[in-house]
């Protein structure tokens, strides 16, 4: 039987292994790429012409600036990167190498497209500036003086030049250069007056600048003219409607196998369909015996809820009894008051002082004290007392002062500020109270004894409370002992781990429990030689949903 399994198994592997390559195979053409190819390479063909003509406008002086000119160069390589063929293209792996090298070839051509505009812009920008310095100055030493020394031999050497450097334009080699040169020098041997040498000698450098401009800008415009992008593009576009018709009938041809197996698969399906009944029927007496299973899980997971329970009460009590003295010693103040105080009335009654109203602010003060006392027990008992845990919308700011007037004395004793930044408002949250105060109150105790008189800055245990998002609250204990080592921080909420000489390693876990099963997460961060910070969340809930703890 095991082998008959296995056999079909495989069967129905390679039949679907088959139907999914027949598909993919048959719907491997994606039209809107396609589409979006020879549009783009339509586009290259249409910005490498509009480039040329831009090119010879800006020669000829009809181009009022190069912005045109930039647009286009970063019209290619803006064209290039939406085809599919390049090297860091993530569709480029499933083109033939010679799609792949055309486009290159492409590519290069524009690179080198625009280093020539660029050489371009800079000799035409040079060769211009120059034109105009050599026609402006040209034309003021012509129309100087006539009655002045030498002022006719100047007009006439300058008229000579300028009519040379004017053919410069339509020829700038041969023998239209060499005349230039050839007036250049005459007009070098010209004696001038001195205010005019400058201006002459300013014409002659201008001159000669134009006369080995005009040459290398020719020779840059005709190879920016020639550089074959064009038909590489043409050529790519070609390779690649070829690649395409290919494409398209490997295609066709998956599709009719994928018809023929389409049938073998829905008859075999069918076949299934009738053994897949049988097995129901089969299936169902198996599920009555999960049934019974699951219900004997649920009451061990009741057992395992009461057992934590008493587990949390067990861990009050012992962090009661850890916290014994400073309850005392808080306790022993507004006793000590009380009996001070009453000590003091007795005292003005028998020696017959006493003035009513000084009797009624007395006692006053002995009631203050007594009611402070009794808050006192009120929380320890309320924190020991044991209970099933009771939902319900609680303060969690209230709360947490409440814990921290409990730790009040402890803290004073080791020298430790508390401080409280309390959202204020902070929403409601469905909890136990007396589980989140044990939650509060062993974190706090466990900053408390993390912080020694080796603490460069003065100790110090911060509670924040404050919104998380729009669905819990985030509650913050940070103190600014030593920190928690990484190697430590990964194990601090094991059982049965701890760092203290006579800890149980039961505080943490029980507390990440009661967070955890309140729908919250317990977690903390430490920073070496800044103290730790822990932090848990409770879900707000106004709606007073169960939470299972």
């Amino acid at each position: 039987m095991l082998r008959g399994s296995w056999l079909r198994l495989t069967f129905i592997t390679g039949l679907l292994a088959t139907v999914t390559y027949l598909f993919v195979q048959s719907t491997a053409l994606d039209p809107a790429q396609h589409l979006g190819t020879l549009q783009t390479m339509n586009a290259l063909n249409r910005i490498d012409a509009e480039l040329n003509r831009n090119v010879l406008l800006a020669r000829n002086g009809l181009l009022l600036n190069y912005d045109p000119l930039n647009r286009a160069v970063a019209d290619l390589y803006r064209q290039l990167e939406r085809l599919p063929f390049g090297k860091d293209a993530a569709t480029a792996k499933g083109f033939p190498d010679e799609i792949g090298r055309q486009f290159e070839a492409v590519r290069a051509a524009v690179a080198r497209k625009d280093e020539l505009v660029e050489r371009f812009k800079s000799g035409n920008a040079l060769l211009r500036n120059s034109w105009a310095y050599f026609t402006d100055r040209s034309y003021a030493l012509g129309r100087r003086d006539a009655a002045r020394p030498g002022s006719d031999e100047i007009a006439a050497a300058i008229g000579a030049l300028s009519s040379a450097m004017l053919r410069i334009l339509e020829d700038p080699v041969g023998e239209t250069r060499q005349a230039a040169n050839v007036h250049l020098d005459r007009l070098a041997e010209v004696a001038a007056p001195a205010d005019l040498t400058s201006s002459l000698e300013s014409v002659m450098r201008h001159g000669r600048l134009i006369l080995n401009l005009s040459p290398d800008l020719d020779r840059t415009l005709r190879e920016l003219l020639t550089t074959p992008a064009g038909p590489l593009i043409d050529t790519l576009r070609n390779a690649y409607l070829e690649y395409h018709h290919r494409l398209e009938r490997n295609a066709e041809n998956h599709r009719i196998l994928l018809y023929g197996l389409s049938v073998l698969l829905l008859i075999y399906l069918v076949y299934l369909f009738y053994r897949l009944q049988a097995g129901a029927r089969a299936l169902s007496g198996v599920n009555e015996g999960l049934i019974r299973q699951i219900a004997e899980r649920k009451h061990a997971e009741r057992e395992a809820r009461v057992l934590h329970t008493e587990l949390a009460h067990v861990h009050r009590l012992s962090t009661m009894g850890e916290m014994a003295t400073g309850l005392a010693h808080e306790l022993n103040q507004p006793l000590a008051a009380i009996t001070s105080y009453a000590q003091g009335c007795v005292q003005r009654l028998r020696a017959k002082k006493a003035k009513p109203e000084e009797m009624l602010d007395t006692m006053d003060k002995i009631a203050a004290e007594a009611k402070r006392a009794g808050g006192i027990i009120r929380r320890v008992r309320s924190f020991a007392r044991k209970d099933n845990p009771r939902l319900a919308l609680i303060d969690a700011n209230a709360a947490i002062r409440e814990t921290a007037d409990l730790l009040g004395a402890e803290a004073h004793r080791r020298g430790v500020a508390i401080k409280l930044n309390l959202a204020n408002p902070l929403p409601m949250v469905m909890a136990d109270t007396i589980q989140v105060q044990q939650t509060v109150l062993n974190l706090m105790r466990n900053g408390i004894e993390a912080m020694d008189e080796t603490v460069p800055a003065p100790p110090q245990l911060t509670i924040r409370t404050s919104k998380n998002g729009s669905d819990a609250i985030l509650v913050t204990v940070e103190d600014n002992g030593h920190g928690i080592p990484p190697e430590t921080l990964e194990h601090i909420f094991d059982p049965f781990f701890t760092t203290k000489e006579s800890g149980l390693g039961l505080g943490l876990p029980i507390c990440r429990s009661i967070v955890e099963a309140h729908g919250g997460r317990l977690w903390a961060t430490c920073d070496a030689g800044n103290g730790t910070v822990f932090k848990f969340t409770l879900p707000i809930d106004e709606e007073g949903h169960d939470v299972n703890i």
